[in-house]
């Protein structure tokens, strides 16, 4: 199973959006790189927007949606 944390950017009923954000290094120039991805989840538990939150891997419940939010951080 996958686990990702991020914070809820938008919400729709059941379904919300997070925002992942990802800090790489360039080998090069040896400088930090920072980049984001949406993830879009199924959220039974009530998370708001703004709210960081764990969500994990789960069977595809629609096309985009492959997450389900396991818990609430902040």
């Amino acid at each position: 199973m996958k686990h990702i944390v991020g914070e809820v950017i938008r919400k729709n009923g059941v379904n919300v959006i997070i925002k992942m954000i990802k800090w790489t290094l360039n080998t090069k120039y040896k400088c930090k790189l920072k980049s984001s991805v949406n993830i879009m989840a199924h959220d039974e538990i009530g998370a708001e927007v703004g709210s960081t939150v764990k969500a994990v891997s789960c069977r595809p419940i629609s096309k985009r949606k492959k997450f389900k939010i396991e818990a609430i951080l902040w």
